[in-house]
């Protein structure tokens, strides 16, 4: 578990630059709260796995209240990130339709 927290820490800061990196191609405040929103998943993700950590160094002294915790900053990961992906989704749709019919994506 401890090196799945670990490597999940470099994939949340991934997943953080690829929404920026669309949210550059793009114009607008949309994509830029969606990227936000992404972001503060991540950044969610990065302090689920750092009470992961924790919570595992703990062992038989770990209470409910650690878990608790935890679990709230993998819920806020979940619902920051998918609004974000959403935002950034219905701003890719807007821009197509936008788009006269004949030119290319």
């Amino acid at each position: 578990f401890a090196a799945a927290g670990v490597v999940d820490i470099g994939f949340a800061a991934s997943y953080a630059t690829l929404a920026w990196s669309v949210a550059r191609r793009s114009c607008g405040a949309l994509p830029r709260f969606g990227a936000i929103g992404v972001s503060v998943g991540a950044l969610a993700d990065v302090v689920e796995n750092v009470l992961l950590l924790r919570n595992l160094e703990r062992g038989s002294g770990l209470d409910d209240a650690a878990v608790d915790l935890m679990r709230a900053a993998g819920g806020a990961k979940w619902a920051f990130a998918a609004v974000g992906v959403v935002l950034l989704v219905v701003n890719r749709f807007l821009e197509r339709r936008r788009q006269p019919a004949n030119a290319s994506s």
